[in-house]
């Protein structure tokens, strides 16, 4: 009898790992994690020009394919910035001499930690054991092991059903009414009032733990940034766009006791430009531009805020032009 037990559990188990197997390596599978896909192919060697960031980051810059740039957009979804000083340090290699390296940065960015980031375990694809703050054996097991008991069927059925690879802009519609804009805009305002404890996003915010996570972000900006001119790259933040809608939300001394005093301190001393488009008209009513109404740039905006970022850029002399990115 124990036998039997015994096979009936190895072939199980067996079943199992083969299923995860499939699952893992499915379209059903992929389109789970399409913004980490980038990562499991090669990343381009003597990149030119490299960006990091979160969401707003990997949306905005997310066009370097259409515009034949030797690039790569490191950003990914609810990044934090412990996890693009870990991919800065792992991916050095990969770019070249005299590059321009990206930190796209947006409102509230300062005072998110990777903590606070929902779903840890995508971490586990593309980074290495060492490369992961507060590496969790759970986590590492979910990621490899995706197909809890409950749900195996479900998932079962997602392996065998057709599927269209999907990529980021997936589930947005083509266009918005300006109610279902409104309306996505506050849920983004509220969302960040909630997660970090404010009372709006107008005033001065005197949360301790806010504050501490300010000065944690604000000295691991700065670490990149020297991390950046000892390897003769030239650091640059850039500060993507929100339309109207977003903006009337987030109040001028909020946004200077935060972002702004976060990036004052960060580039203090140190040759960082800046380039803030967060109230940049070309982008405050061009709602075509947004997949949501003013936070996600799709394609269109994307290529339109590349090409202003790298024109701006070359008025300041840093000559980024076809010839000297690949194009």
């Amino acid at each position: 009898m124990v036998i039997i037990i015994l096979i009936i559990l190895s072939v199980g188990i067996i079943a199992y790992i083969l299923l995860t197997s499939i699952y893992r390596n499915s379209i059903a599978y992929k389109n789970a994690n399409v913004a980490i896909l980038k990562y499991q192919g090669d990343i381009p060697d003597n990149l030119q020009l490299a960006n990091f960031g979160s969401t707003y980051s990997m949306y905005a810059f997310n066009s370097y394919n259409e515009l034949r740039i030797n690039a790569f957009n490191f950003s990914i979804d609810a990044q934090s910035l412990e996890i693009d000083e870990r991919l800065l340090s792992k991916y050095a290699s990969h770019i070249a001499p005299g590059a321009t390296v990206i930190f796209g940065l947006a409102a509230c960015v300062t005072y998110y930690r990777y903590s606070m980031v929902s779903n840890k375990t995508r971490y586990y694809e593309f980074l290495n054991k060492k490369d992961i703050p507060n590496y969790s054996l759970s986590c590492a097991v979910r990621h490899y092991f995706p197909l809890s008991l409950g749900r195996l069927k479900a998932m079962a059925g997602a392996i065998v059903r057709h599927h269209e690879e999907k990529d980021i802009y997936a589930g947005y519609p083509s266009s918005l009414s300006r109610e279902a804009m409104e309306l996505n805009m506050q849920g983004m305002a509220n969302g960040w009032i909630k997660m970090f404890h404010l009372a709006d996003l107008k005033q001065r915010d005197s949360n301790v733990d806010n504050e501490h996570n300010k000065d944690f972000n604000t000295t691991l900006l700065r670490s990149m940034f020297e991390f950046c001119l000892s390897k003769g790259w030239k650091p640059v933040v850039v500060i993507t766009p929100f339309s109207d809608i977003l903006n009337k939300y987030f109040g001028d001394e909020f946004i200077a006791t935060s972002l702004g005093d976060m990036i004052s301190k960060a580039t203090d001393g140190l040759n960082v430009d800046v380039l803030d488009y967060r109230l940049h008209p070309a982008f405050q009513q061009d709602y075509s531009s947004y997949l949501d109404g003013g936070f996600r740039l799709n394609k269109k905006g994307s290529i339109k805020f590349v090409k202003q970022v790298l024109n701006d850029l070359n008025i300041k002399g840093y000559s980024l032009t076809n010839s000297t990115i690949g194009c």
